[in-house]
């Protein structure tokens, strides 16, 4: 999308109100802040849900177009920026964090009931006109699509900007296996902000639950995790869901947003893919004035020009390390329909080829795979690399991998990591892919030809030395490929942020079978050239 926002920077004076009282059905008081125009006009709210305290400041590092003011909080709507353009805008600390009391149930099923109790209000107060937006950054994101699916009355729509929305499959337990780094250092962190760092904290007993171990718990999809996702058929408002293809905490919640905006029901949905730091779009001018737009469109009912234009606008990338070497293009539908799926077959040389070997072969690689810095040895990962490309290629969307693997034990992790090789050497890794091969087992319904879909619903051991079919995807990503550039293809055991080097253990010989009987391939999404 790329409307144009109807409202200016007209309103003059802010009234802030803290710590305002908003009590939930169960009797619990939740405490927010409300920074408002001064006027006594009925404006549309934007909230969000922090469990980051909402009052403790932000201020933007070097790089980061935001305005490093002291009402700036982390990865919320700047009031600064939003009140003079006639908005009201409410941060409201989460059950257990910051000023409000309780038990911390971070992204539960409480905190979306929370969150529409919150919701309604705001939508109620006088100051208001009845019509309530979400914005925000990761967490604030998270949570809202599982409260948008609850069809609070007040909602009027949400921008979850890189935010995940399957808590199982996007974020805790990626293709089965546990992002134990990602996962223990945030609730660590967010835990030692609330206790230790200093700001005031109304309970800081709210983190004496078993919070990591019902998640450990829980390692497979079921009635845990689905009290967590949307309810997908009843998020009906309209969602501009905002996606990064490029940084570990923008990547670590990608999938969310494209199969967010795949999966909604809405009517009335959007998708952007961008690039750079996690924070840095949304803080943007060129993201403001896209969030403008669309919240004067849904809150203010002003004609942008936003359902005359095209629903998903990406980024094109020519490279990662320089995140501004790229070209905006819009489309009409995420998967791009006049995608040329095509095949790259592994072979046991480390080739990538078009068409299959028709001798069957191996190739060997050990687990576990980190050593005691950290990085990936050599004996435990398997590259495989293609020929140049003789043309300019342009890969963006969806991939997916198709393995034919054993195992000298009981089970294995796939970690594949897809690279650009660049015709000068330079290498830089574009997407990944996740695999506990003992829940190897597909969701037919949900599965298409271009995105696999594991079910997570069992456990399958496997027999050491047979060999298994595997397929499951890698997430989706766009790079234009020069004429010389080359695709890798890295298979390991292990990755830092997983911490699986210390789960399959002691050691384990893993392996790929590759030709006749065992085509391992990998599927690449090819835009033809307009």
């Amino acid at each position: 999308m790329a409307a144009d926002p109807v409202s200016t920077p007209s309103y003059t004076g802010m009234i802030i109100e803290r710590n305002v009282e908003i009590v939930t059905r169960d009797g619990t008081t939740l405490r927010g802040d409300v920074f408002r125009p001064d006027t006594d006009e009925a404006l549309p709210v934007i909230m969000s849900m922090t469990a980051y305290q909402k009052d403790m400041p932000w201020r933007p590092w070097e790089g980061i177009d935001a305005l490093p003011t002291e009402n700036q909080n982390w990865e919320t709507p700047n009031p600064d920026r939003w009140v003079p353009y006639g908005y009201v805008i409410v941060r409201v600390d989460t059950r257990g964090t910051g000023q409000s009391p309780g038990i911390f149930e971070p992204l539960s099923a409480r905190e979306a009931e929370d969150f529409y109790d919150a919701i309604e209000w705001a939508g109620d107060q006088s100051w208001s006109n009845g019509n309530v937006g979400l914005s925000g950054i990761s967490y604030m994101a998270i949570n809202q699509w599982r409260v948008a699916s609850l069809q609070p009355p007040s909602l009027r729509a949400i921008i979850p900007w890189e935010g995940f929305s399957d808590q199982y499959r996007d974020g805790v337990f990626q293709g089965g296996i546990l992002s134990y780094a990602f996962l223990v250092n945030w609730y660590n962190g967010v835990m030692y902000d609330n206790i230790l760092r200093g700001w005031d904290n109304n309970d800081p007993d709210a983190f004496g639950n078993s919070f990591l171990f019902e998640l450990m718990r829980h390692r497979l999809d079921g009635p845990f995790w689905e009290a967590r996702r949307p309810i997908w058929e009843d998020l009906t408002v309209p969602v501009l869901s905002a996606g990064n293809w490029t940084g570990f905490y923008g990547a670590q919640h990608f999938r969310g947003n494209t199969e967010g905006y795949k999966l909604a029901a809405s009517e009335h949905r959007y998708l952007r893919i961008h690039t750079g730091g996690h924070q840095d779009a949304f803080y943007s001018e060129e993201g403001f004035q896209t969030q403008l737009a669309f919240f004067d469109h849904w809150l203010k009912g002003h004609d942008t020009g936003l359902l005359d234009e095209p629903p998903v606008r990406l980024a094109i990338r020519r490279s990662v390390a320089d995140p501004a070497d790229f070209e905006w293009r819009s489309e009409n539908e995420w998967p791009i329909a006049r995608t040329d799926y095509q095949r790259l077959h592994l072979t046991s040389d480390g080739g990538l080829s078009p068409s299959a070997p028709g001798r069957t072969g191996r190739v060997d690689y050990m687990s576990p795979a980190i050593d005691q810095h950290d990085e990936i040895i050599p004996a435990g990962m398997a590259a495989f690399v293609s020929e140049p490309f003789e043309a300019e290629t342009e890969i963006t969307g969806e991939i997916m991998a198709g393995l034919w693997v054993s195992t000298s034990r009981d089970d294995m992790n796939i970690h594949a990591d897809l690279y650009i090789v660049h015709p000068d050497g330079t290498e830089e890794r574009l997407t990944r892919g996740r695999l506990r091969a003992s829940q190897r087992r597909l969701d037919p319904e949900m599965s298409t030809p271009s995105r696999p879909w594991l079910a997570h619903d069992r456990i399958e051991p496997l027999v050491a030395g047979e060999v298994y079919p595997v397929e499951f995807e890698i997430w989706p990503t766009s790079m234009i490929f020069s004429p010389g550039s080359r695709v890798k293809l890295v298979i390991a055991s292990g990755a830092y942020h997983t911490r699986t080097w210390d789960r399959q253990e002691p050691e384990a010989t893993n392996t790929i079978h590759v030709g006749g009987d065992y085509p391992s391939f990998i599927q690449l999404p090819i835009i033809p050239s307009q």
